[in-house]
């Protein structure tokens, strides 16, 4: 049957077309400065500008729906703005070509900030997206499910596949990937799994990758990186106008004058690059692939000497801490969220116990009969560990100083039934009493981690009462996480605050700080951040040492991918390293409280008089006198 031909029906006939046309061609970076505003979760205020950061503008539009590329990867330092990147590729998608979204952070907390701190902002203050997004108490807007009309944004997490069963996905971004777990559960690999449910929208899906990397052998963004075409952002001299690369290398300074400027060195014209011209070089910047090939991979790196917020004087203060110092915890942090390089040192290399033992000082000479030791004078805080087994508990107490340079204090094997209260007694005795200094003022245990992997009730009725002395029921668990918690978890079981420390990253400190020496010509009583000392007394035996080194980091491969987990060998004692794990757990607690390491002034004994000395003789030591 025909139609009449009236204005209704040609009305209805423009409107069915235009449905029928493809969207028009606009590019993500123009789609941000149309309608993208900065605000709350964002790292700035008021309406999008590429100004600052020119370098995000190609890696944007690669994302751009009609763009052919599929796959952008970014190997990248810290707080370039790439996150921002994918927050305006988001937006742009849910405005401009609909379809399901997926954003997987490195667990679902940080996914749920993400979709409540950032996600939400960017719909309440982009009117294109308002009209689009289910807003309100309704069915269809939560934390990690919300519908706009022509699709939807989950939010996942990299430890679980359950997030990934029966999706299909169009747009997905894998934010901070190198903190995702390398295998989730048995079903494999998270990237895999993932980028696979983007396949039924092959030609038009678009994978974001971003992350600063870690070790090399288990780095997934240096693997991703090395797929792709390797772009760097080559940027003019203001000298001679030759296109460069910015590397570490081309940074100098004058180690004779560390007041003077750093700079950095054009390798054409030789002449010097001042940092006030970075703003003008990025803005004059292009994106060069290096190792240009076929497929649909892109790849962008980026280091912290092109950022608009850090400067070059700065970055050579980080090097020179870490370089001078030889301290390869510091090294490996500058290197992967300064330069973002992959680093490579650890391996399965262990370390040997001797070298530790002929590295013993004579400090910390017992007061008395006790055998409590005085404490070093740098000493700024001391924190203890304790690791409860069948029939005993080992304790250690650690002195910290600035740049966490550490003094082992004391160390203990308490044996007894850790149900019964009489063990939990005599370790009260330590952690109450006041430790002397070497320049005669005292202190006292700032925080304690105490491991619930045995005893949780016992541990539970001990720690409970003590909270407030910061004594912290913990437990260890291992994989990729942080030392200190965001937040602690609750045991129903033990009705107590417990905290979930990141084991595997704490060892990975401390090793690193073993292999920290002191300078030859160190004069006494000059600092070396991260070095660690211990003293020539007989509880730091060469069973401690065996016990503080016995642990490997290995790598282990499944499905192709890499996993490092420490390893230790049948029958090998650790207890001396799990006890220092919980001392330096106990002072990443303190720093997430805002303690800092500043030592405290030197308190020389005064001579008080006969009636004061008796109120503090009978003074009890409880946690009324705990002090900082």
């Amino acid at each position: 049957m025909k139609l009449p031909d009236t204005p209704q029906t040609q009305q209805l006939w423009s409107a069915f077309a235009s449905n029928l046309k493809p969207p028009p061609r606009m590019k993500v970076s123009d789609w941000a400065v149309k309608h993208r505003q900065l605000g709350e979760g964002s790292s700035g205020k008021g309406a999008w500008s590429h100004d600052p950061t020119p370098y995000l503008v190609e890696p944007m539009d690669a994302l751009s729906a009609h763009d052919p590329c599929e796959k952008v990867v970014v190997m990248k330092a810290a707080r370039l703005g790439f996150t921002e990147l994918a927050n305006n590729a988001v937006g742009y998608w849910a405005d401009h070509d609909p379809g399901p979204i997926m954003w997987v952070s490195p667990n679902l907390e940080l996914g749920e900030e993400w979709s409540k701190d950032v996600l939400d902002p960017l719909i309440d203050s982009t009117p294109a997206l308002r009209r689009k997004f289910v807003r309100g108490k309704r069915q269809g807007n939560a934390v990690r499910f919300k519908r706009y009309a022509g699709g939807s944004v989950r939010v996942a997490g990299g430890q679980s596949a359950a997030a990934f069963r029966n999706r299909t996905i169009r747009y997905l971004v894998l934010d901070d990937a190198d903190g995702f777990d390398v295998v989730a559960e048995r079903e494999g690999d998270v990237f895999g799994l993932a980028i696979k449910r983007t396949d039924t929208f092959t030609g038009r899906r678009k994978i974001y990758i971003n992350s600063t990397p870690t070790e090399k052998s288990t780095s997934r963004i240096a693997r991703e990186w090395d797929e792709t075409d390797q772009r760097r952002y080559h940027v003019p001299c203001p000298h001679c106008g030759t296109m460069q690369w910015l590397k570490w290398g081309g940074i100098k300074y004058d180690s004779n004058d560390l007041t003077a400027a750093a700079w950095y060195e054009c390798e054409a014209c030789h002449r010097a690059i001042e940092h006030r011209h970075k703003r003008w070089m990025n803005a004059n910047g292009q994106w060069v692939a290096t190792s240009p090939g076929p497929g649909r991979a892109r790849g962008y790196h980026l280091s912290a000497l092109y950022s608009p917020w850090v400067s070059w004087d700065s970055l050579v203060a980080e090097w020179r801490e870490a370089n001078d110092n030889n301290d390869a915890g510091l090294l490996q942090v500058f290197a992967n969220t300064r330069l973002g390089e992959p680093w490579d040192d650890i391996g399965g290399e262990s370390l040997d116990p001797n070298s530790l033992i002929g590295r013993r000082e004579p400090y910390g000479e017992p007061l008395d009969t006790s055998g409590f030791p005085r404490v070093p004078s740098l000493v700024a805080r001391l924190t203890a560990g304790i690791d409860v087994q069948k029939d005993r508990v080992e304790l250690e107490v650690v002195g910290w100083g600035q740049g966490e340079e550490s003094w082992s204090i004391d160390y203990r094997v308490i044996y007894g039934d850790p149900a019964e209260p009489e063990l939990w007694e005599h370790v009260d005795e330590i952690l109450l009493r006041r430790w002397e200094r070497d320049d005669g003022s005292e202190m006292t245990i700032a925080a304690t981690c105490v491991d619930t992997g045995y005893k949780l009730q016992s541990v539970a009725d001990y720690c409970r009462p003590r909270f407030g002395r910061r004594v912290w029921a913990i437990k260890g668990v291992g994989g990729k996480r942080p030392v200190w918690p965001r937040r602690p978890s609750k045991s129903d079981v033990a009705k107590i605050t417990l905290y979930a420390i990141g084991v595997d990253a704490a060892k990975e400190v401390i090793y690193s700080r073993l292999k920290v020496h002191p300078p030859k010509d160190l004069a006494p009583g000059s600092q070396v951040p991260g070095l660690c000392h211990f003293p020539l007394r007989d509880e730091y035996d060469e069973l401690y040492f065996e016990g503080l080194t016995c642990e490997q980091r290995r790598t282990r491969y499944h499905a192709g991918f890499a996993h490092t987990f420490w390893w230790k060998p049948d029958g090998a004692r650790n207890e001396p390293l799990d006890c220092r794990v919980y001392a330096y757990a106990a002072l990443c607690g303190l720093r997430a409280m805002g303690v800092r390491l500043d030592p405290p002034s030197p308190k020389p004994p005064s001579t008080p008089s006969s009636k004061s000395a008796t109120k503090r003789a009978r003074r009890p030591t409880s946690a009324a006198t705990y002090e900082w």
